[in-house]
């Protein structure tokens, strides 16, 4: 197996991997998904309880969204957040809000601001995103922070740590599917 795409996979989805974020977002060249090394990631992911899927190929590069599809339910089915997400057409399933989402990244050449919901982002720094057009933010990391800084910092440092951590395990020959956290 290309431990390329394995690496690429710990690299940018190691929050994920380990539980501590619904999902993670990253580009790679080509159309990853019928890469036969990425396929043999994506089952190999999938007998781990962690989803990889193409959300968008522009002719050169695939955006990809690794997700653990409970917890990114868990995450869009709060009230407040399917509140928010109704007006701009989603409803149903999981399934049917990750396939409107990949229409709306098609559609709107870029990234649809809902999209942090679905990288877990609080939706209270999502709406100040869209609010403030970028600006005026607490805090800049892995998402602009408009509400709890102190919450989002450590939040941040976590992330930093597990990618960390799972990537050096990777090197030193854990295999990518022991690194899924059950």
């Amino acid at each position: 197996m290309n431990r390329f795409a394995e690496e690429m996979i710990v690299q940018h989805g190691a929050p994920t991997l380990a539980k501590l974020k619904p999902a993670n977002l990253f580009s790679c060249e080509g159309n990853c998904y019928q890469c036969e090394d990425v396929s043999r990631c994506s089952r190999q992911l999938n007998r781990a309880g962690v989803c990889l899927r193409t959300m968008h190929f522009n002719g050169k590069r695939s955006l990809m969204l690794v997700y653990r599809a409970e917890l990114l339910w868990a995450h869009l089915e709060q009230p407040e957040v399917q509140e928010f997400l109704r007006p701009l057409g989603y409803s149903g399933t999981l399934e049917q809000h990750l396939h409107h989402l990949q229409k709306r990244i098609h559609f709107c050449g870029g990234f649809p601001h809902e999209i942090g919901l679905f990288l877990g982002y609080p939706l209270e720094d999502v709406v100040g995103f869209m609010r403030n057009q970028g600006r005026n933010y607490k805090l800049c990391g892995y998402w602009k922070v408009y509400g709890d800084a102190e919450r989002a910092r450590a939040l941040f440092r976590s992330f930093t740590g597990c990618r960390e951590t799972l990537l050096r395990h990777y090197r030193n020959g854990t295999k990518l599917s022991r690194l899924c956290i059950g």
